[in-house]
């Protein structure tokens, strides 16, 4: 009985934010009308936002104009930056630097592309943000590392394809393996190596950046002390899907990389278009070198990381 009315709520629901804030009807009308109370009204409201029947976007129409995000822009060569302000408190700044990658990717995928996806929390909040996008095939580029009641990689790539309404290439594995010969077995499975092999095809990725570092890399959280040390022996500073780079730019490949389950990073440089996103100061080091090693064109910061970068 409670799930019938679930159900009949979301339903009702739809029609009562179609008529609210397509119609412009008033609650009090759509009450009258309905036989219901305007409180009843004002929590179908609140249960279509809940749901994601109902997405309110703000758009700065300076976005990409800001002074800041272009010094970062000409700094580093990039194709597009944007800038959000640093002042926001949690969880709105996470939930506006995904908007803000949201539309930015809007703005450059076309029916043409296929886009990739790495597991990432960032980049969930990218996902959680798209609207409007044109039919392209959704491909996983890594594997996942999920803590209880978080979404994988597999569940990322979907609800992408589900705004995209295009197809899938997706694998159920871990991003860390416990040795490298599982990770090779596990990349030589038919599901995994043709998505993996499916990346070639990717035009368009959204990737996060972390800095090698506790708190700042969720590779860096899961790694033993002693593949973290072998990675900053290495010379990483950052990493992006699991791909290390030194402060130069140049790409490492300390001997975790043979147990992760991911792309390459020459698969990364033959990316048309890699939007990477980032925020805090802390993250400065790292985003410098992902940026130096020129896999990213399009960047996506808070304002304190942008005055940190330069």
């Amino acid at each position: 009985m409670d799930a019938a009315r679930d159900a009949d709520d979301s339903r009702l629901a739809v029609t009562v934010a179609r008529r609210h804030y397509l119609a412009d009807e008033s609650k009090v009308d759509i009450a009258s009308s309905l036989g219901i109370s305007r409180f009843k009204v004002a929590r179908l409201l609140d249960l279509a936002r809940a749901e994601g029947t109902v997405r309110i976007q703000i758009v700065d129409p300076h976005e990409a104009d800001d002074p800041l995000a272009v010094r970062v822009r000409e700094a580093f060569g990039l194709q597009e930056c944007r800038v959000v302000a640093s002042d926001l408190p949690e969880p709105l700044l996470g939930a506006e630097l995904g908007a803000a990658g949201a539309r930015l990717l809007a703005g450059v995928l076309t029916a043409e592309d296929c886009l990739g996806l790495p597991w990432s929390r960032t980049v969930h909040r990218v996902v959680d943000a798209l609207q409007g996008l044109p039919p392209v095939p959704v491909v996983q580029l890594c594997g996942s590392l999920v803590q209880p009641g978080e979404q994988s990689a597999v569940d990322l790539v979907r609800h992408a394809a589900a705004v995209t309404r295009g197809s899938t290439r997706v694998f159920h594995a871990p991003l860390i393996m416990p040795t490298a010969a599982g990770a090779e077995a596990l990349r030589s499975q038919p599901d995994v190596r043709e998505a993996l092999a499916a990346a070639e095809q990717v035009t368009v990725a959204v990737c996060s950046i972390g800095a090698w570092g506790p708190g700042v890399s969720t590779i860096y959280d899961a790694a033993t002390a002693e593949a973290r040390e072998a990675v900053a022996a290495a010379g990483a500073v950052g990493e992006t899907m699991g791909v290390f780079f030194a402060a130069d730019g140049t790409a490492v490949r300390p001997e975790l990389s043979d147990r992760l389950i991911t792309v390459s990073a020459n698969q990364l440089r033959h990316t048309r278009t890699v939007v990477a996103l980032s925020r805090g100061t802390e993250r400065a080091d790292a985003t410098r070198a992902v940026l130096r090693s020129g896999v990213v064109d399009r960047l996506v910061i808070d304002s304190d990381l942008a005055h940190a970068l330069y």
